[in-house]
């Protein structure tokens, strides 16, 4: 399978590479991505379900205390608004780089089909 990769690689040209090795990085961004998005929803659930939770020692209740808020229900709204606004720009760093990708695919498609087409009809 790795020898198949090497040379479906190695008929790419220069720029193809890079281009390709880019929309890797972006791939495993928009992931890491996800996840972070994930957890901030999962910790928001945990305090909307259970305010005691923002006077022990742990992360919530450092960033209730550093919010300056005095209201349990006012930093709710807050990190709810701050988890709703990671998820959109999560969303939409997801959106362009499934737009770029969407782009190569098909430049790349048609630089192979050109290649291919003149190697054969100046054969």
């Amino acid at each position: 399978m790795f020898s198949s990769i090497k040379e479906l690689f190695s008929l790419l040209t220069q720029q193809q590479r890079r281009h390709i090795i880019i929309m890797q990085i972006m791939v495993i961004l928009v992931a890491c991505g996800e996840m972070v998005g994930m957890a901030w929803i999962g910790h928001f659930m945990v305090v909307v379900g259970n305010t005691s939770i923002l006077e022990g020692d742990n992360m919530l209740a450092k960033a209730y205390q550093l919010s300056g808020l005095t209201q349990p229900h006012k930093f709710i709204v807050w990190l709810g608004f701050t988890v709703l606004g990671l998820l959109t720009l999560s969303t939409i760093f997801s959106t362009f780089s499934l737009y770029f990708l969407i782009v190569f695919g098909n430049n790349l498609g048609k630089d192979i089909s050109v290649r291919l087409y003149s190697y054969y009809m100046y054969r």
